[in-house]
């Protein structure tokens, strides 16, 4: 399924296209928050940003968006000042694991008529598309 694949662009993209769909507003970069968060617990911003795909200035943005709406807890770490951990909140875990509940029932919506290689094939060019594949020397093989 698309909400257990790994956090990645293409992925999260999927995912918060089918949360949209069933009334989860939160944005890519959120989404992917929540989903680092429920895999690490504790994460310190940086490492944060790393897996889940955001720059220092739109992570502390988000962060400090999502910590004042109750969705993470963040604090000082006692042993380097300068550096903030993030943990999700009861309410963060609760809207990930509606989103992903809702995820899963739009993902069987979409995928309903699509035969096993159909899905695959799917889940090939989403990786593609979100750049988690090399192209396929298309010209070589099929000139236009």
């Amino acid at each position: 399924m698309f909400v257990n694949a790994p956090c990645t662009p293409c992925w999260a993209t999927l995912d918060i296209l089918l949360v949209a769909v069933c009334g989860y507003w939160l944005s890519a970069v959120q989404y992917a928050i929540l989903v680092v968060l429920a895999e690490e617990t504790v994460c310190d911003q940086q490492t944060l940003g790393n897996r889940a795909g955001f720059d220092k200035a739109t992570g502390t943005y988000v962060i400090d968006r999502m910590s004042k709406s109750g969705l993470l807890k963040v604090e000082t770490d006692a042993t380097n000042r300068r550096r903030k951990l993030v943990t999700m909140t009861a309410a963060g875990e609760t809207m990930l694991n509606l989103m992903v509940e809702q995820a899963k029932s739009a993902e069987k919506m979409i995928t309903a008529h699509l035969d096993m290689q159909d899905i695959a094939d799917l889940k090939r060019l989403l990786s593609k598309l979100g750049g988690l594949q090399e192209p396929e020397d298309d010209a070589a093989n099929n000139p236009r």
